[in-house]
């Protein structure tokens, strides 16, 4: 099979098959690369050997001003699109186990302060003259910038980074958090979930992404009997998609976003932004700065190939302070009881005092009507009659 064939194949396995036309080289293809059956996870494996190593695409990083090892911060994660160098990724919440605590090792790293000296610096080489299969039709990088718990999205969110460009990346972060009468409501009242409300099967934390994640993966591999090399879910036993899966797995994505899909959004949560600018790299400076001394020598002395190849990146938080958003309770029982009385207070003047009175001339006082218990009158005597002369002070009394 020749190097094309293998390159169409390998190609119409990132985007989820094959071609049409490549159908009668799949046994070919599991017998160039001597792999016998491609449904195990030697798939993964051989699909990360073939993608760029993080060791070669981050030439130089530098946090908070000062240069670390781009291999101790950044990992190897796949995606949608081929496989991704992460960094302040949790990896602890992207397993098949659930309710694990976080160790110190894999927190996110927190950044201190506003601007370009506080955030993170990345120099990237797209290797170009290497590019033999890609998941888009542009040259050079897809930047994306997501919560740490989540797993990476690109094909749907994300921008483009081009070589020859010093791109900075300015974030902003907003945030919103739910009262502690929001959580005494019930689940699908307040239609959000808390993070330790958890019901997903592989993420030991809640998170909207991750639900939609595990209900794909399930919707997958109910009608395939299959995931693709890239869902990080999944039982141990459920095999790798072939490339015959293809029309399944389509079908089956399809299906699933035409469904609606019960996953609530968090109770609390925070979102980030980004604002972008970039420029021409490198220029003249660039080759006495301390970034080009702790590179090879043979990529800064060759100009051609960094304006071809390479690209600089700043990302850091634009402000100190974000926006927070708080979700509260907007009517209790009580509120909506005094909000009835006073509409009515103001409009037919009705009162509380008015009601009993209604209540009991209605009812009460037709009750105590109905069960009234009456005496019978005292007989009439005739009066007695007494007299009194006054002058001789003589009574006579007349009977």
């Amino acid at each position: 099979m020749s190097r094309e064939n293998v390159l169409d194949l390998l190609g119409g396995l990132m985007r989820g098959g094959v071609p049409d036309s490549g159908e009668d080289y799949i046994t070919q293809l599991e017998d160039s690369i001597h792999m016998g059956d491609l449904t195990s996870a030697n798939l993964t494996l051989f699909m990360r050997n073939v993608a760029q190593p993080c060791s070669q695409m981050l030439l130089y990083c530098e946090w908070q001003s000062k240069p670390v090892n781009c291999s101790n911060i950044f990992q190897l994660v796949p995606s949608n699109q081929g496989f991704c160098c992460v960094y302040n990724l949790q990896t602890i919440h992207l397993n098949r186990k659930r309710n694990r605590a976080v160790p110190l090792g894999q927190q996110p790293v927190k950044a201190y302060g506003e601007g370009v000296q506080m955030g993170l610096t990345v120099l990237l080489d797209a290797q170009i003259d290497d590019y033999a299969l890609t998941s888009s039709f542009f040259r050079g990088f897809k930047v994306l910038i997501h919560h740490p718990e989540d797993q990476p999205d690109p094909s749907t969110k994300g921008f483009a980074v081009s070589p020859g460009d010093e791109v900075y990346v300015g974030v902003t972060a907003s945030s919103i958090f739910s009262t502690e009468d929001v959580r005494l409501l019930a689940p699908t009242a307040r239609n959000c979930r808390y993070n330790n409300e958890n019901t997903l099967n592989y993420f030991s934390r809640y998170s909207q992404s991750n639900c939609l994640m595990e209900r794909m993966a399930k919707t997958i591999a109910r009608q395939c009997g299959c995931l693709p090399f890239y869902f990080l879910v999944g039982d141990e036993a459920t095999a790798i998609c072939r490339y015959k899966k293809k029309p399944c797995v389509q079908s089956a994505f399809h299906d699933f976003h035409k469904k609606d899909v019960h996953c609530p959004v968090n109770c609390n949560t925070t979102s980030y932004s980004a604002d972008i600018s970039r420029g021409q790299f490198p220029n003249g400076d660039f080759m006495s700065s301390r970034m080009a001394r702790d590179i090879n020598p043979n990529i800064i002395s060759n100009e051609s190939y960094l304006q071809n190849n390479v690209a600089l990146l700043h990302v850091f938080f634009r402000d100190r302070s974000g926006i927070q958003y708080r979700r509260d309770v907007r009517y209790e029982w009580q509120d909506f009881v005094s909000a009835v009385g006073g509409l009515l207070g103001l409009g037919v003047g009705f009162s509380l005092l008015s009601l009993i009175e209604i209540l009991y001339f209605c009812g009460l006082r037709s009750c105590l009507r109905r069960n009234r218990v009456f005496l019978a009158p005292a007989p009439v005597h005739p009066l007695n009659t007494v007299e009194f002369d006054v002058k001789k002070r003589h009574l006579r009394l007349h009977i």
